[in-house]
């Protein structure tokens, strides 16, 4: 399959980046294991990565400053099933057909046995592949298992009679299928810890303050739930490390962030929006075949991963990738990627929204669901809050954006492989709505 979005889209958003100049190729990966950790509902700016003040995530800071980290990661899907799906496929959700146009979020639809996985990439390539998951979005019941040779989904009782499996306890699992591989090993963990129902200990967060413990906000859950995520990192490399795998190569990344009512009207949650805060996303790589220190700006998505673990790994590419890898950045002076643009869309009960966002705008279309502030908005790129919509002062950029988003979903609504599964079973429901994705709810008001 010809990927033809660049040339779709490049007469509008360009092909060079100014002022990145490439540098000398990154050295060969040498390590006999490689383990991509998929942290759900990861918001970049709670990390201690991204500028958070407190130490939410200092094991994840610790590993930044001895490797890489991509500083302007945007999530190309605001929940679970489409961004796992991107992340380890390469290409976008509506490519993909993993997102469903229904008004239903507990969708069967699922990733089509075509599409080709990273993690078939490693196994063609002769490494043993092990997959372990804390979400049941990414079961294997929706095509999220391709290419591994054994792949362990978590499963039990947490609390209160939620279906939620935390880091320590799926970590047991995954150890269980892994001690005894000898040889190369590619392996992939999706872990839950900051996804509601938030971990106990954060309902009286301790450390950030007086008020923090006595009246916890949801910030403050969350970030006491992000040193739960934190602490199940350094529990992975302490367990590697007696597997006699310490060298390895270690890539942390986010699905999706969360909400947290910022902005209000979008609310505490994720699916419905595509607001930085639900789709900005840390992305931290570190290991063998990894420079140290270096922070490249320049925007990333979902769909880099793929072809970026493929290039550190030396192993080929097919032509169906929507993504590119960022590993040519690294050495760059400055380490800068040559991405122009980001799309990211979603499907979640009655709501459809896009956005595409460049190095200095983001555009958001809502096409279906209640529409908060106009169904199209334009904010500069610097616009953290997101709050003070330009598209009135700025027709022609959104009639522009508008146009290659329409081109853009044509060609990809084409080549759509849709999966449609037996219904789902009674149990795997009711774990995705502990999760909270079976809720046909309308969306909050602006």
């Amino acid at each position: 399959m010809l990927n033809v979005l660049p040339f779709l889209l490049s007469p509008l958003l360009g092909c060079d980046e100014p002022g990145a100049q490439p540098g000398p190729p990154v050295a060969a990966l040498e390590t006999q294991t490689v383990v991509l950790v998929i942290a759900c509902t990861f918001r970049a700016d709670r990390t201690s990565v991204y500028g958070n003040t407190r130490k939410t995530t200092p094991y994840l800071k610790a590993l930044a400053d001895q490797g890489v980290v991509m500083e302007d990661m945007i999530s190309n899907a605001p929940w679970t099933r489409p961004a796992v799906a991107s992340l380890i496929s390469g290409q976008y959700p509506a490519r993909l057909g993993v997102d469903d146009e229904l008004s239903e979020i507990n969708s069967n639809r699922g990733l089509h046995s075509d599409v080709v996985t990273v993690a078939e990439r490693f196994q063609e390539a002769g490494w043993n592949t092990v997959g372990a998951t804390a979400n049941p979005n990414a079961n294997a019941v929706f095509g999220m298992s391709q290419g591994f040779d054994v792949y362990h989904e978590a499963s039990g009782l947490w609390r209160d009679g939620y279906l939620k499996v935390d880091g320590e306890k799926l970590l047991d699992g995954w150890e269980s299928e892994v001690e005894n591989v000898q040889g190369k090993l590619f392996t992939q963990l999706v872990v839950v810890d900051t996804h509601k129902p938030l971990p106990e200990e954060s309902r009286r967060p301790r450390g950030f303050g007086i008020w923090a413990f006595v009246n916890p906000s949801l910030a403050d859950r969350y970030d006491a739930s992000l040193r739960v995520l934190d602490r199940t990192l350094a529990d992975l490399d302490r367990r590697l490390a007696e597997l006699g795998r310490s060298d390895r190569l270690l890539v942390v990344i986010g699905d999706h962030g969360e909400g947290l009512n910022e902005p209000e009207w979008a609310g505490h949650a994720h699916g419905r929006f595509l607001y930085d805060a639900t789709v900005r996303v840390p992305w931290v790589m570190q290991g063998p075949g990894v420079p140290q220190g270096v922070r490249v700006g320049g925007l990333a998505s979902s769909v880099d991963l793929h072809p970026t673990l493929l290039d550190l790994a030396g192993l080929p590419m097919g032509a169906e990738l929507d993504g590119r890898s960022v590993v040519p950045s690294f050495t760059r002076e400055p380490a800068y990627t040559d991405t122009q643009w980001v799309f990211s869309e979603t499907y979640f009960a009655a709501d459809h929204r896009q956005r595409i966002s460049t190095l200095e705008w983001s555009l958001f279309i809502t096409h279906e669901g209640l529409v908060p502030r106009g169904s199209v908005a334009l904010y500069e790129r610097g616009d953290l809050d997101q709050s003070d919509s330009l598209h009135m002062e700025n027709p022609k950029v959104v009639e522009e954006l508008s146009a290659k988003v329409a081109a853009l979903s044509e060609v990809l609504v084409a080549e759509r492989q849709i999966l449609e599964l037996e219904p789902l079973g009674p149990g795997l429901i009711h774990a995705l709505e502990a999760l909270g994705y079976v809720d046909n709810k309308p969306a909050p008001a602006p």
